[in-house]
């Protein structure tokens, strides 16, 4: 059903599309692409949107979504390998993470980057609607990580 408000922007349903941006990576291209993707997003009329991200990312405080004001939440994933392993044990940061979702409603939950919380979080999160981006199905020598060691090709 097609319906214009206002300003002629055309929609194609009556209310914006909730989506739940989840990129709890805390560095790297992947995470500023996702910022700058959620960005974009926001300003969209048709598009309401959250983002969570780590609280311990360096860019969260100064770039472009930082400055939106739409809903941004945040959970601690530690500041180091060690840490985000010893964060990941822990129960309430997933269940932190399923009550924001909830508490939001989103219709489509979108991962833009991999994290090791991913699985757990798309079990307790399966009744939504799910998009994931992979960027680098590949691994390049650009940074090799545990999770993904580099490709023989």
């Amino acid at each position: 059903m097609q319906s214009t408000n206002s300003d002629n922007d055309t929609y194609l349903f009556n209310a914006p599309i909730k989506v739940f941006m989840i990129a709890l990576a805390r560095y790297g291209g992947t995470l500023r692409c996702a910022r700058k993707l959620a960005s974009a997003m926001a300003k969209f009329k048709q598009i309401k949107l959250a983002f969570i991200g780590s609280s311990d990312s360096a860019y969260a405080k100064d770039d472009e979504l930082a400055c939106l004001g739409l809903q941004e939440f945040q959970v601690s994933t530690g500041m180091s390998a060690r840490d985000n392993f010893i964060q990941t044990l822990k129960p309430q940061n997933y269940t932190k993470i399923v009550n924001y979702v909830r508490q939001f409603q989103p219709d489509i939950i979108h991962y833009p980057l991999s994290h090791a919380w991913d699985l757990v979080l798309a079990i307790a999160l399966n009744r939504y609607a799910t998009v994931r981006t992979v960027h680098d199905p590949v691994c390049h020598l650009g940074r090799i990580t545990v999770s993904m060691p580099p490709s023989k090709a």
